[in-house]
């Protein structure tokens, strides 16, 4: 049987005839029965709604089992396919190591890992819908409808988990792209898959552009990257390491630009040609290039084409806030605005939270309003669950358990549900060829000098006024980690003058564990 809505609200279900006269297979469908929608009948109540399947989702979901809210008072409702997992495991481990989602399912980051399949929902009670679209929200009576009309209620709260949407590019044919004169006769932003255009935002996506690196049926061929940011040079890095050919362009003339300055981009820009990357730099793409319903390339700002045969986009994303939009504070009126939020997480509706990357929440040491950040959305999760479920009287299994979480999530966040704080430091790792670099605190200080060398150690630092703000590490060791990370953390005093005098990496490091214990 099947599900038709029709504009009215009606709905048909339908049956398939498989014989037709001849006696042969064939699929045929007629209206059985026609009725009036009614939503009261209809409606699925829970306690709990997450509307979103990403990382947050699962980890909201692991804070929700452990304190034994079960019995279908939570529900997950999804548009993928598969339960929540780890999305910036796509590109490291999917891609690079042909991972299954089996082994990428939240919540692997946790001390005590457990892989919350389908299953791990069903067993803790908590109801996983998938292949769902919410698409209105009645923010007064806590209600959303999915896209075949069925509406859900929320008694108590709802928490937005919907990520971001990968930007996309107009595309032209390109044969309309030779015309006389350069110009094109038309642009449109594709409503349809492309052949060989891949965004890297879902499993689905990764698992499809992962086959297309195996094929076994063709030479190893060549793959155009649009982006300079970190899922442009890890793409880069992962694609060039199975034998293709790869181009990188990147709009900007710095890779990574909220971090990396013009010195420190150079230098791995420097890297990855010697590695086999092809760099075009300062052009952005005006337009992809199709063919037959592929993709097949190209056009830059300067008139340039490169075409390839598969094609990577990593130019950015915007938050998922359409349904919200004129019904849920957001943080400005701009297209790429998230959900303003404040400091755990509640949104401008009461019993509505926000958390992940399509929210916009203060952080207090560095007053920056949004963080697209791994960490902060499986932190900020459980912190939320146990924020709304103290405000409901729910009374803890443990207080200010933090027993999900590995050593440097603990690391990187406090919080106390009691006293309504939660205090985030970023951490970000990245890894392209050889090279493993992880940036502490805040790029947004002056940035110093570089010390040491790609080739061995090196760290950079960014000081505001005295204070370290920030700092990046490439190659660095173990016991390095836990300085760079206190003394951003802590925002310590360094002396400039005798800090300028190093040459070493190692001479850094030095001097930060005496600004430490000072």
């Amino acid at each position: 049987e099947k599900k038709k809505k029709t504009k009215d609200g009606a709905i048909f279900l339908k049956e398939t005839i498989m014989k037709n006269k001849k006696g042969s297979t064939k699929n045929q469908s007629f209206p059985l029965a026609l009725w009036v929608d009614d939503a009261a009948s209809r409606i699925k109540s829970f306690e709990y709604i997450i509307i979103g399947g990403g990382t947050a989702a699962g980890y909201a979901a692991r804070e929700f089992a452990n304190q034994k809210i079960q019995n279908d008072r939570v529900a997950i409702i999804s548009m993928e396919s598969t339960p929540p997992y780890e999305r910036s495991e796509l590109i490291s481990h999917v891609l690079a190591k042909s991972t299954p989602v089996t082994d990428i399912y939240t919540c692997r980051f946790a001390e005590e890992s457990t892989q919350q399949d389908q299953e791990w929902y069903t067993q803790n009670g908590i109801k996983l819908i998938l292949k769902t679209k919410i698409v209105d929200i009645d923010t007064e009576k806590m209600i959303v409808h999915d896209s075949f009309g069925v509406p859900y209620k929320a008694l108590k709260s709802i928490i937005i988990a919907t990520g971001c949407s990968p930007v996309q590019l107009p595309i032209t044919n390109i044969i309309q792209s030779y015309e006389e004169n350069n110009t094109y006769i038309s642009k449109e932003k594709s409503k349809k898959p492309y052949r060989n255009l891949f965004f890297l935002r879902g499993i689905e996506d990764a698992q499809k552009l992962l086959e297309k690196l195996h094929d076994t049926h063709k030479n190893f061929g060549t793959c155009l990257i649009v982006g300079g940011g970190f899922i442009g040079l890890e793409c880069a890095s992962v694609v060039t390491e199975k034998g293709w050919q790869v181009t990188l362009v990147s709009k900007g003339n710095n890779f990574i630009e909220s971090i990396f300055s013009g010195e420190l981009s150079n230098i791995f820009e420097n890297y990855m040609i010697s590695k086999g990357v092809n760099i075009l730099k300062g052009q952005g793409c005006d337009t992809l290039l199709s063919d037959c319903g592929s993709i097949v390339g190209c056009r830059l700002k300067n008139g340039q084409r490169v075409l390839s045969d598969i094609t990577i986009l990593a130019v950015g994303s915007l938050p998922r806030t359409e349904l919200f939009r004129r019904k849920i504070a957001l943080h400005s009126d701009e297209k790429n605005s998230r959900i303003l939020v404040d400091h755990n997480f509640r949104t401008s509706c009461k019993g509505i939270y926000a958390v992940g990357d399509v929210a916009s929440r203060p952080f207090n040491s560095y007053g920056s309003s949004q963080l697209e950040h791994a960490e902060n959305a499986r932190l900020g999760a459980s912190y939320i669950v146990k924020h709304l479920l103290k405000e409901h009287g729910h009374q803890f299994l443990v207080e200010n358990d933090q027993s999900n979480f590995s050593q440097t999530e603990k690391d990187n966040t406090s919080f106390d549900v009691q006293q309504n704080q939660f205090h985030f430091h970023p951490h970000i790792k990245s890894h392209v060829f050889d090279l493993n670099w992880n940036f502490f605190g805040d790029g947004s200080g002056n940035f110093i000098k570089m010390f040491g060398n790609i080739e061995t150690k090196l760290i950079v630092l960014w000081i505001w006024q005295g204070i370290l703000q920030g700092s990046l590490i490439v190659n660095g060791e173990e016991n390095d980690f836990p300085v760079l990370h206190e003394t951003t953390k802590l925002q310590v005093p360094v002396p400039l003058k005798p800090l300028k005098e190093l040459s070493t990496a190692d001479d850094v490091i030095l001097m930060l564990r005496k600004c430490l214990n000072k």
